[in-house]
């Protein structure tokens, strides 16, 4: 499958990811969503800890029982699925910050080089101040790998966190799909 497949195939999932959180999210009593509050910050700890789990749905299946025992199964992968969906949407804001941060420290890596090619065209403008602008040159000419080198960071960051995002969001789906099975057999049942 070509890029655009998969940019439209995950825009698809995000879509269908978000019209189920909201149903989920305005089914839920205000109590259940902030005793899972306490669950969505337990597993983005987790998933930000140096030994992530390599199954986010038992991850999130274990956070929502330490926060809600009494619930049955397929209630727990309701209130996971809304777990993970809340930590999908805190994971797209922290992108967006980092895109930010990124897009700033861009901008002021290319100041520093205006700067830079500025001050290396002046000559003759006295003995003073030529001297001055000389050292203040040397100084600056090290200030825009300093940023790069940081922006460098912030794009690692950004990739862990839209690597992060990307399990969430295939495990937030699968159990989409798990939920959708179970509806259709209650109601192959019912019928």
């Amino acid at each position: 499958m070509n890029e655009s497949g998969r940019s439209q195939e995950n825009e698809a999932v995000d879509t269908e990811l978000l019209v189920q959180q909201r149903r989920v999210t305005r089914l839920l009593p205000p109590a259940t969503k902030q005793r899972a509050s306490v669950a969505v910050e337990g597993l983005e700890r987790r998933m930000r800890s140096s030994d992530p789990p390599s199954d986010l749905r038992k991850a999130a299946l274990r956070a929502v029982k330490g926060q809600f025992e009494e619930l049955s199964r397929s209630d727990g992968e309701v209130v996971a699925f809304y777990a993970l969906a809340e930590s999908a949407k805190h994971l797209d804001d922290e992108i967006a910050r980092i895109k930010t941060c990124i897009e700033v420290i861009r901008q002021v890596a290319q100041k520093f080089h205006e700067i830079i090619y500025d001050l290396s065209g002046l000559d003759g403008c006295g003995t003073v101040t030529i001297g001055a602008l000389k050292s203040l040159l040397v100084d600056l000419k090290g200030k825009p790998d300093v940023m790069n080198g940081i922006s460098e960071m912030m794009s690692l960051r950004l990739q862990i966190a839209m690597d992060r995002r990307s399990k969430v969001v295939e495990t937030v789906s699968n159990i989409m799909k798990k939920i959708s099975t179970a509806q259709d057999v209650l109601i192959q049942n019912i019928k």
